[in-house]
């Protein structure tokens, strides 16, 4: 069952029922039709639209009934075949577990085959004697709305990697929609037209491409038999997603100097952060990111990769790459932790100097009330950056000695999946201006502003 034959059986069986599809509704286009033109039931089927018939719908019925023969009981008794040795060669298991595995496996499709074909074949199998035009559309619903809408749960309920990539599509969703929605938000509350804010939907608009780079793919291969990526695309995504995280934390860094410059230097603000000075900022953030990914993904590209082309890993990053490489790339890890340092530890100190000096600021304070607020306005940023870095700094400034393919999925699933995710809602849940903002949005029903 490789995946050509698995498309001709595909191809097959689409193909098949084409041509008694179109002599059935030819030969009952044929039929006359004189008396009543009202169909008793919800949709035009076979059964119904004889009724309507003036004419003998014997052979009609008769070539109903082969052809329910043909698609119905002959797939079926496949069926019954099939899980007859299925079930012979289960039961010769050993193992508890195996034929637990096993019943589990196939009870999502005979569960999904008992409700088909019990319907289908009451219908369209059934003596004309005891045909009811009432049990007749009880019984269509089933197959053609019910059945169709438990098909997806029935699989999905009963299957753990679709329940997984569920799970992830659900989580990439919710982050998405939180920072678009955090994006949306600053642009259409005047009030959040500030340099912290602006600051703000830059790291959203960078956390929604951020985990588009990863996510998307990773579902994929989640539902994917054959998990592949292509050399090129491997480089690619690993391209941005260095880019993506290199931008990420120089946008933490200066919205740490942005905290820095309100609350200790605040009769200066609007001269050190005017519009101007952050735009030149953001834009710097994303050239640097741009600049560092270049060289990084260049000298990795640049090894020679003659060995086993199995990335163990949920996306291309450098470390399982460079597993990868049958060559020495002791100055490859050396360029990698040199980068990898100066981003996170430049912009690091940069935070920590920021906050030394908020801090300091903020003690000074007289008013207890001018406290809170101060330490209220930097703790979503500072949560943020812990829950970041802390990840970072594990998975890429570590020991080579203590590397763990492992564990750096653990840390990776983090700084792509789960940040991305928290980022907005750290912001939101713990920002008095951005809930205020967005009850304000919600109750004035300013929602065409976002626009």
């Amino acid at each position: 069952m490789n995946h050509k034959v698995c498309v001709q059986l595909a191809i097959a069986s689409w193909v098949s029922v084409v041509p008694g599809g179109i002599g059935q509704t030819c030969q009952i286009f044929s039929l006359p039709f004189c008396g009543s033109n009202k169909i008793n039931h919800f949709f035009c089927d076979v059964p119904a639209i004889l009724k309507l018939a003036c004419g003998d719908t014997f052979l009609n019925e008769i070539t109903v009934n082969l052809a329910a023969v043909v698609y119905v009981m002959v797939p079926f008794l496949l069926i019954i075949v099939s899980y007859g040795k299925i079930i012979a060669n289960i039961l010769k298991v050993s193992s508890a577990s195996g034929r637990a595995k096993a019943f589990s496996t196939c009870s999502s499709h005979l569960t999904v085959v008992v409700l088909f074909y019990g319907t289908a074949t009451i219908t369209y199998l059934q003596p004309k004697t005891n045909q009811s035009e009432g049990t007749g559309k009880v019984i269509s619903l089933f197959y053609t709305i019910l059945i169709p809408t438990l098909n997806p749960i029935i699989y999905t309920l009963r299957n753990k990697d679709i329940m997984m990539a569920l799970r992830k599509l659900l989580i990439y969703m919710l982050t998405v929609l939180g920072n678009v929605g955090m994006i949306l938000l600053i642009r259409a509350d005047s009030r959040l037209h500030t340099p912290m804010y602006f600051f703000l939907a830059n790291l959203s608009f960078v956390d929604v491409c951020y985990s588009s780079t990863i996510t998307p793919k990773m579902l994929v291969d989640l539902l994917s038999e054959k998990k592949t990526i292509s050399f090129v695309l491997c480089f690619v995504q690993m391209y941005f997603f260095i880019a993506l995280a290199t931008t990420e934390c120089i946008l933490f860094g200066l919205m740490a100097y942005d905290r820095y410059v309100a609350i200790c230097s605040a009769l200066l603000y609007p001269l050190l952060m005017s519009w101007t000075v952050c735009l030149k900022m953001a834009a710097g953030a994303f050239i640097a990111g741009l600049l560092n990914s270049m060289l990084n993904t260049s000298y990795v590209s640049s090894l020679p990769f003659c060995g086993s082309n199995v990335i163990h890993h949920f996306f291309c990053d450098s470390p399982p790459l460079f597993k990868l490489s049958c060559s020495d790339t002791r100055l490859s890890e050396s360029i990698l932790f040199t980068f990898a340092g100066v981003n996170m530890i430049g912009t690091l100190l940069v935070i920590l100097t920021s906050y030394s000096y908020i801090l300091f600021s903020i003690f000074r304070m007289h008013s207890g009330e001018g406290r809170r607020k101060a330490f209220s306005t930097c703790a979503s940023h500072l949560t943020a950056i812990t829950l970041f870095y802390s990840t970072a700094i594990y998975t890429y400034l570590r020991p080579n000695s203590s590397y763990s393919l492992s564990q750096d999925k653990v840390a990776s699933v983090f700084y792509t999946v789960v940040i991305p995710l928290l980022n907005p809602l750290i912001y939101s849940l713990r920002n008095k201006e951005v809930k205020v903002a967005f009850w304000d949005v919600i109750t004035k029903k300013r929602i065409l502003s976002f626009l």
